[in-house]
């Protein structure tokens, strides 16, 4: 062999070699890290406790030097490192495999064998440079069949609450039981196991200074399932260790296991019925129990009861729509209060209550007192002029309007509900104590008063309905709010008539109507209520004597006589539907346009509202005309008295 052609090839390896190394790199084929091994014993029966050593050598030795600068930086070079600062390759990580599907970590480490067979184990080790190296030594373990060790299990983890109104049996005082499980260990050979219990951590334990506090009591110790007392809340950590029971000199253990117990106090849940409610009698209650909650996770469950009810009432929680329902609905028989209790529970059974009252109120009317004077029917001179009545005006004459009342407002569906309930109490709908609206809508002499059910194609839009259980009529909710102050429709006139004459009976007054055989014609009693004439429904309008000759305000409110003035501030009209209601009819309470609400105060001259806009009403008429006369307010029952307005 020719060895001056070996020498340059050689250097220029090294070369190479010096390069690479100050890249972290190697020359392909000259392994540089050579881990290995010793450990034992290598062979011995199961379970077989094996420690091993591990070791590296690199070859040759690596210096990583600090590297400044960047290369060919000719005007600033790096200084060279000085040579007492050299930088040695380490290694970061050890890295086992036992080969019995199992893993471990650093220089030396030790493993348990528990089932027999010859083991193949491997060492990684990852230099700080970025370059590994690994070893393998082929059935390096070899076990043979013996006693395995048996598995502890401590059961799982648990989450308890002490509660603030239980406390445990004997003299043990506020706190929760704790049952351990140690059931599910067991010994791989079949072998009786033994069980012993302690306390790693509890409540009370400073981990600096040891127990401050002493460990809770355990029942048994050695028991496959003891117990003990938790007082305080935190986290009690124990540790189970079984073994197989066998003689002291042939005893084989399990590795332990441990259980966290996470003690909470549980408070007691918050109940809340929501506030308190004034509503009309007749009138849908929708409770409201949304606010209540518990403090450990919000989860309540609700029972409500119906604790008092005005004298007279019916009520009881039989009336609940539900009894366990976040918001549950009643409605009311009787004005009076109705205490409501809420009882709240977690899931511990822990409870909270609270209590409502729902004020219900009988409907009131409010009379004004008008007329007395010569009044001129009909748009003026000047409107005609202008061009500015509707079509459907009266043309103009003069009359004289005697005094009359007029109710301030239109007739609510609280006050036609209160009268509807008051003739079906007394026995007005029964023929032969059978009820004359099956379907719903209620009739007398064979017509019906109010739709509140469909007929037909013909769809209802009334807020009154008719509770069949119960045999009361009530006002529904409508998109969540209240109906009751909005002006009852659907009524027939014959619907109107009767409403006069019953509500003229509730306040012990004359009724005007004889109702026995429809006699249209006055009875002669001057005090009860009754509908107004054309003449008297526009002279509470639209008529106005004050300091001048006689003005006529064409859309029953003081304003110009434009009909621009004609806007969602001063009337409910064509759909303006201010209160947002997903289906007809789009209502607004009686008075809504007082001037409050972003609204102009639309009075009439006497001092009604809602006399435009908003619904239809009747007026009375001879029974000889052909058509009875309609005006855009709502049912009302003008000229009465002002006495015991309800």
């Amino acid at each position: 062999m020719n060895t001056r052609k070996l020498r340059p090839i050689t250097s220029a390896c090294y070369l190479i070699l010096a390069s690479f190394v100050l890249m972290g790199l190697k020359c392909p084929g000259s392994p540089l890290v050579h881990p290995t091994f010793t450990g034992g014993p290598q062979a011995g029966q199961a379970p077989l406790f094996a420690q091993f050593q591990g070791q590296v050598s690199v070859s040759p030795p690596l210096v990583l030097e600090k590297f400044r600068g960047e290369p060919g930086d000719d005007d600033d070079p790096p200084p060279a490192p000085p040579e007492d600062e050299p930088e040695p390759v380490t290694v970061i990580s050890w890295l086992w495999n036992f080969g019995d599907g199992t893993t471990g970590n650093g220089q030396n480490t030790s493993h348990t064998y528990t089932e027999e067979g010859c083991y193949d184990v491997t060492l990684t080790v990852v230099l700080s440079n970025g370059m590994t190296g690994s070893v393998t030594r082929k059935s390096f373990i070899c076990v043979e069949g013996g006693n395995r060790p048996p598995v502890a299990d401590a059961g799982p983890d648990q989450d308890l609450t002490i509660l603030p109104d239980k406390s445990a049996k004997g003299e043990q005082g506020f706190g929760v039981q704790v049952q351990l499980d140690g059931s599910g260990s067991f010994d791989p050979d079949n072998d009786p196991i033994t069980y012993e219990w302690t306390f790693l951590e509890w409540p009370g334990m400073d981990l600096q200074q040891k127990a401050v506090l002493p460990a809770p009591d355990l029942s048994d110790s050695t028991a496959e399932m003891p117990t003990f007392f938790a007082e305080d809340t935190g986290d009690y950590v124990l540790q189970l260790i079984v073994d197989d029971g066998q003689p002291d000199e042939l005893k084989v253990a399990s590795q332990p296991d441990t259980v966290t117990i996470s003690v909470a106090f549980n408070e007691n849940p918050t109940a809340d019925a929501g506030p308190d409610q004034s509503v009309c009698t007749f009138e849908e209650v929708r409770l409201d129990g949304s606010g209540s909650f518990d403090p450990e996770d919000g989860t309540v469950t609700y029972d409500w009861l119906i604790f008092s009810v005005p004298m007279g009432s019916n009520v009881d929680t039989t009336w609940l729509s539900s009894t366990s329902a976040e918001r549950p609905r009643f409605v009311p028989d009787t004005a009076g209060d109705y205490v409501i209790w809420l009882d709240v529970r977690d899931s511990e059974n822990l409870g909270g209550f609270d209590t409502v009252t729902i004020t219900a109120m009988d409907p009131e009317t409010n009379m004004i007192g008008a007329g007395f004077e010569n009044f001129e029917q009909g748009p003026s001179q000047t409107e005609i002029d202008a061009m500015i009545p509707e079509s459907n005006e009266l043309p103009p004459f003069s009359d004289f309007v005697g005094g009359y009342f007029v109710d301030t407002y239109e007739v609510t569906n609280c006050l036609y509900a209160f009268v509807l309930n008051y003739a079906n109490q007394e026995g007005y709908f029964e023929v032969g104590q059978v009820k004359t609206f099956p379907g719903g809508n209620p009739e007398f002499n064979g017509e019906v008063l109010i739709q509140i059910e469909d007929i037909g194609l013909e769809s209802e839009f009334c807020d009154i309905e008719y509770d069949a259980v119960h045999d009361i009529f009530f006002i529904a909710r409508r998109n969540n709010q209240s109906m009751a102050e909005h002006p009852v429709v659907e009524v027939s006139w014959y619907g109107a008539l009767a409403f006069c004459n019953w509500l003229s009976e509730i306040e012990s007054l004359d009724p005007v109507y004889d109702l026995s055989s429809w006699d249209f014609d006055f009875s002669g009693a001057d005090d009860g209520y009754r509908l107004g004439f054309e003449r008297e429904w526009e002279h509470a309008a639209a008529w106005d004597s004050s300091g001048q000759t006689g003005v006529h305000h064409i859309w029953g409110f003081v304003s110009s006589l434009l009909l621009t003035d004609i806007n969602t501030n001063r009337v409910n009209y064509d759909n303006t539907n201010p209160l947002g209601l997903t289906n007809e009819p789009l209502t607004t309470p009686v008075g809504y346009y007082d001037g409050s609400n972003g609204t102009n105060d639309s009075q009439s001259p006497v001092g009604a509202y809602d006399m435009s806009g908003n619904v239809w009403e009747w007026i009375y008429e001879e029974p000889a005309d052909s058509q009875r006369v309609l005006r855009r307010r709502g049912k009302r029952c003008p000229d009465r008295p002002p006495r015991r307005n309800r």
